[in-house]
């Protein structure tokens, strides 16, 4: 049995064997106080699950997890405090 790679084209050596980077310029796209928001991915059955949670407290989706997140954020900060 034989399998597929898992990058087809890995083989491939398309890359140019030196990149001139003489010109680059360090820093260009550096924010300092830029804030990140990551994507997070969830399996279908936890996402349907939290949409009609939400759907059900009339509010989107990012509020009610947001809400989720830092009702456990404040319970994991009692526990650390009462041991």
């Amino acid at each position: 049995m034989t399998t597929k790679p898992r990058y087809p084209n890995a083989d491939d050596d398309e890359m140019p064997a030196q990149i001139d980077f003489s010109k680059g310029v360090r820093g260009k796209f550096f924010r300092a106080n830029a804030r990140l928001i990551l994507p997070i991915h969830l399996d279908a059955d936890i996402a349907n699950a939290l949409t009609r949670s939400a759907q059900r407290e009339g509010v989107e989706i990012s509020a009610f997890v947001a809400k989720l997140l830092e009702e456990h954020r404040g319970a994991a900060n009692e526990e650390t405090n009462r041991a």
